[in-house]
């Protein structure tokens, strides 16, 4: 009888149930989903809204043209260079060197990919400097007469490298976005564009309202002041991100020398018993990835990249362990 006892208080007490790998971090992962979601949404909606206070301060001239156009060759500069690819390319070398060699070399990693894109966007600017006389003539190609094209080439450069440091202030986006991202924070990333967003509105109502509401004939200082606080606002955009990577362990100090060993990216550094990732840029080898993967988002593609490489580095430390 104390023997049939003894086994049901052994059979009456709760057996603990593993809990699944990553089942924790699941409510945060879905948190940051929709802090990502929203702030996505208010950086297009203020994106939408930047438009719309541009055409109605500027107007339907000529000048409106020159100044959304000028501005719009930073942004175009680094699409040209690597866009969004850029941020997708840095995350699983920052991930691996995380999981690898620990924070101080991914700190390493992070000054030299700094260094890099730095000299490789400050060269970018060189290239659109040597080029910009072609961008001026084309630019007012359309405007009759000798006074009136004078006056309309004069914006044209003055605006033109009044907006080229954004060049490299995108450059740094898309490192700081790297960073967040390779770390697990998303929402701060995704935040960050609607600073730029509001900076070139705030500027724009700005304009009018010192200079007033003409643009046939604008001075240097209207000039100077619009590409100066566009610039600045993408400036404010860059410093929100590198501010984010800062937060998370990896500042965006620049650094030269020799590549670190975990940015040598090699084939053979893929499990044998994973799918390699596919050739196309940005899409997963895995089959439940959507097929129209090449036209997602930069944020998108880089949630999924990081999810990917972090879940791939708590496999490896599970199998060590």
């Amino acid at each position: 009888m104390d023997r049939d006892d003894d086994s049901t208080a052994v059979a009456a007490e709760p057996i603990p149930v593993p809990e699944a790998p990553g089942e924790a971090g699941i409510g945060d992962e879905t948190t940051q989903s929709y802090g990502v979601a929203g702030w996505t949404l208010f950086s297009r909606v203020t994106g939408l809204l930047r438009v719309a206070v541009a055409g109605a301060v500027l107007g339907s001239t000529f000048f409106a043209n020159i100044f959304q156009a000028t501005n719009t060759i930073p942004n175009l500069t680094f699409n040209l260079m690597a866009g969004s690819v850029l941020t997708a390319l840095i995350i699983p070398l920052v991930v691996a060197a995380l999981d690898d060699e620990g924070i101080e070399r991914a700190r390493a990693l992070m000054r030299h990919l700094v260094g890099l894109v730095v000299a490789g966007f400050v060269v970018a600017a060189l290239v659109v400097t040597l080029f910009s006389p072609v961008f001026v003539r084309l630019l007012t190609l359309g405007v009759d007469g000798p006074i009136a094209t004078a006056a309309a080439r004069r914006e044209c450069w003055i605006l033109l490298f009044l907006v080229l440091p954004q060049i490299g202030f995108y450059g740094l986006v898309a490192v700081g976005t790297a960073a967040q991202n390779a770390r697990g924070k998303f929402v701060l990333a995704a935040a960050a564009p609607a600073v730029e967003n509001v900076g070139t509105i705030v500027t724009l109502l700005l304009v009018r309202q010192i200079f007033g509401s003409g643009t046939d004939q604008v001075s240097t200082a209207y000039l100077v002041f619009l590409g100066t606080g566009a610039t600045l606002s993408v400036g404010a955009h860059a410093a929100l991100q590198a501010f984010g990577a800062a937060r998370v362990g990896l500042p965006l100090w620049p650094g030269w020398g020799s590549t670190p060993r975990s940015a040598r990216w090699r084939v053979d550094s893929v499990p044998r018993s994973e799918p390699r990732p596919s050739t196309r840029a940005g899409c997963s080898s895995s089959s439940s990835q959507p097929a129209s993967c090449p036209g997602a988002s930069l944020r998108s593609r880089s949630a999924s990249t990081s999810t990917t490489c972090r879940s791939r580095s708590a496999r490896k430390r599970s199998a060590r362990s």
